[in-house]
């Protein structure tokens, strides 16, 4: 296992916070969020454990007459949230990443952290994306 997975779940338990080891390097944690009913975010942690990735998939589908609604609502929303990037994935569906750097001392409070703030983003930007899926 991946020495900041290790670090991170080992936080997530004292956090009382569940989630799935998926790999060596990735973490699974989902949430209910406000208005995005479930939240599944995938940790991607890199091999020197200084730097982590963060994926939300799935957040909505975007129908083939709906691409350019939704590569607008994507830019209109990285306009508006720092952190956190939306996007249409080749499957076109909106995505949200973030990219961090790490401090291997503190991975386990710094991806807790980053975990509240792209939970909190995405569930307050998904109202958005529902108006340009339905609008």
């Amino acid at each position: 296992m991946n020495t900041a997975v290790k670090i991170f779940t080992d936080y997530m338990d004292r956090k009382d916070t569940k989630y799935t080891i998926l790999e060596e390097d990735r973490v699974q944690i989902g949430f209910n969020g406000d208005n995005m009913p479930t939240i599944s975010l995938i940790f991607v942690f890199g091999d020197d454990g200084r730097d982590v990735g963060i994926l939300v998939f799935s957040i909505a589908k975007v129908p083939e007459d709906k691409i350019g609604n939704a590569c607008f609502a994507c830019s209109k929303l990285n306009s508006k949230f720092r952190w956190v990037k939306f996007y249409l994935d080749s499957d076109n569906e909106v995505t949200a990443s973030m990219d961090a750097v790490i401090d291997p001392y503190t991975t386990g409070e710094e991806c807790y952290e980053l975990l509240i703030r792209t939970t909190n983003i995405v569930d307050k930007a998904y109202p958005d994306i529902m108006k340009m899926l339905w609008s």
